[in-house]
């Protein structure tokens, strides 16, 4: 009676497994299976990221993307890519914006605001004009308002790319303060 002994396949050269792949003898045959960060047939294996895998993208947080079975945080976002947190750009950039302006951090993302007396795009911030009674121009800090008394009329309103705030002084003088 003739016994048949199983080669393992995996040992030496003679396994046809990608050199990024896992190699598993079995009887009478071999199986080749990607390594982590790889996705492939085990017999060719490409890099695809360090992320971790899922099979199917329902595990991935709302803030990855999924693309072949690897969860990677979205841009704005760190994480392993089943969970990840906001990155606080303010506090890892300080310097992004102007420095008339502040960093508001939001979510995935920031925004540069200028301080008041200040307009622009929160980038690169100007002193903010605004007219006298007699028809020039004052840099805001430096326009006198103190002898009036000032009742605030409205509360700040977003208009497109600036706030607006009004006052009436009690001579009757409107003042508009665009941020």
């Amino acid at each position: 009676m003739n016994k048949c002994a199983d080669i393992d396949e995996c040992r030496g050269y003679t396994a046809v497994c990608d050199r990024n792949a896992w190699c598993t003898n079995t009887i009478g045959s071999y199986q080749c299976e990607c390594m982590a960060a790889y996705r492939g047939d085990g017999s060719h294996c490409t890099f695809v990221g360090l992320g971790r895998s899922s099979l199917d993208c329902r595990d991935c947080s709302p803030n990855a993307t999924c693309e072949n079975g690897i969860c990677q945080c979205k841009p704005g976002f760190e994480g392993d890519g089943f969970n990840c947190t906001d990155v606080n750009e303010c506090f890892r950039m300080p310097y992004a914006c102007d420095k008339n302006a502040e960093c508001l951090n939001r979510e995935g993302s920031y925004i540069c605001s200028c301080l008041p007396g200040y307009a622009g795009n929160g980038y690169n911030c100007t002193k903010t004009k605004i007219a006298n009674n007699f028809g020039t121009t004052d840099a805001m800090e430096d326009h006198v308002i103190s002898s009036l008394i000032w009742k605030h009329v409205s509360k700040c309103v977003r208009l497109q790319t600036f706030w607006l705030e009004l006052a009436i002084g009690s001579n009757g003088t409107i003042l508009i303060i665009l941020r």
